[in-house]
């Protein structure tokens, strides 16, 4: 029986656990029994501070909802009067608990748009471009798109992402690119840019007509400098400017074959746009290797001023470096805001056709199923944290896919559907 209520505390900091008490009454013949039970909870908790399996306390407000805050520690006392608290069946104690500072409701799934569908629920189709090519379900979009009013709560919570291999191959899922928008205007922000959009700044780079790729149209790029010389600008209007809302990116390039080696690429942004006078920011400079999918840089955009509403264009130059004849083809840039961002990657190969992958933020599990053989495997490994999405925004999740063979192709496609627990702070 609990005494004087459960008042619980409210975290004045997010990444601190919190420690409260309340008191209760252990009644009955067996309350020493019922106390050495609570122990064993605490113990059960302490060895299970991830995962499904774990303790949790649960409090609604006037029997509504019970939300839960996860129970890493505790313990209960009880004062010298014990034996003959017992002897009368009722014993008065104190627990102390450490918690999450956050309480979690009840999961929910999330209904998910894009032009294959909307506010779907049964599996959105998710292909691995982005040029709006072909009609419903079966458009080429590669992000979901969560509405304003979809996600409840006061914080931002993990979500549970559940990805269905459709591309009937014998290629598998092998790398898997997932980036988070949220602040970076989702609704209208250009996160992809064709190669054939980009304006050459050496002889030898020209646009040509490729089916099979995104837009129809690659660059293609022939250049032979050992120094690092500008290939190929593309002008980031004031709109775009203040679409990305001077967020961080990550620039991920999607190849139409296997790369050359020792071809290093760089990114910068120039000013003025159209002259190639002044660089105002710079990524590092990589070194490609023969990938399909490479991340080419991280960069701010734009690198100055907040979103002022009138800020000049500028240019985002690709830097080249090769000893020798270079050679390379760029079907698109993707520009994946780093409002969340992650990499999952197969210990050997990837996910077959009908293959789900599963990356549980809600559980801190990553693993994949639906083979013949039956059951799961953790054989997948990520970098990044899971993606968090936030209550009250509308924003998007961009996904790329790379095959075990090394393809990009773009009718890779899958079914994804997408979990959380709304979060908050107190109740």
């Amino acid at each position: 029986m609990l005494l004087d209520g459960y008042f619980p505390e409210t975290a004045l900091d997010l990444e601190q656990r919190i420690g409260e008490s309340f008191d209760v009454m252990v009644k009955g013949a067996l309350a020493v029994d019922k106390i050495r039970s609570i122990n064993r909870f605490f113990e059960y908790a302490r060895n299970n501070t991830i995962g499904p399996n774990g303790v949790w306390v649960y409090f609604s407000i006037d029997g509504g909802t019970a939300w839960r805050s996860r129970i890493y520690n505790g313990m209960i006392s009880y004062n010298n009067r014990l034996y003959s608290q017992f002897r009368r069946g009722v014993i008065r104690a104190t627990i102390f608990i450490e918690r999450d500072p956050f309480w979690e409701g009840p999961e929910q799934q999330i209904p998910l748009t894009n032009g294959n569908g909307t506010n779907n629920t049964s599996g959105l189709n998710v292909y691995n471009a982005n040029d709006g090519a072909g009609s419903a379900p079966n458009k080429r979009n590669n992000y979901i798109e969560i509405a304003d009013n979809a996600i409840s709560g006061d914080l931002p919570a993990p979500v549970r992402l559940e990805m269905t291999n459709q591309f009937n191959s014998s290629a598998r899922l092998s790398e898997l690119w997932i980036s988070h928008n949220v602040y970076s205007t989702p609704a209208t922000f250009q996160h992809v840019i064709e190669g054939e959009a980009g304006i050459a700044l050496q002889g030898g780079i020209t646009n040509q007509a490729a089916s099979g790729y995104s837009g129809g149209y690659v660059k293609d790029f022939v250049w032979s400098n050992s120094y690092q010389i500008p290939l190929v600008r593309f002008e980031l209007n004031t709109a775009y400017l203040n679409a990305a809302n001077k967020r961080w990116f990550k620039i991920l390039c999607v190849f139409t074959s296997s790369v050359q080696q020792d071809i290093r690429l760089q990114t910068k942004i120039m000013f003025p746009a159209g002259s190639i006078l002044t660089t105002v920011a710079s990524s590092q400079e990589v070194l490609l290797s023969g990938a399909r999918i490479q991340e080419i840089g991280e960069i701010q955009i734009p690198p100055w001023l907040l979103s002022s509403g009138d800020l000049a264009p500028v240019d985002l130059v690709i830097y080249g470096q090769k000893s020798g004849t270079a050679n390379m083809q760029i079907d698109f840039l993707q520009i994946s805001p780093l409002d969340g961002y992650r990499v999952l990657i197969p210990r050997g190969y990837g996910a077959a056709y009908g293959v789900r992958i599963v990356d549980d933020g809600i559980n801190q599990q990553l693993y994949t199923d639906g083979w013949s053989e039956g059951g799961k495997t953790g054989h997948y490994t990520s970098i990044g944290k899971p993606l968090q999405i936030v209550p009250g925004k509308l924003q998007r999740i961009y996904f790329l896919q790379q095959g075990n063979t090394g393809d990009a192709d773009i009718m890779r496609v899958l079914s994804v559907k997408a979990y959380y627990r709304p979060r908050r702070c107190g109740l």
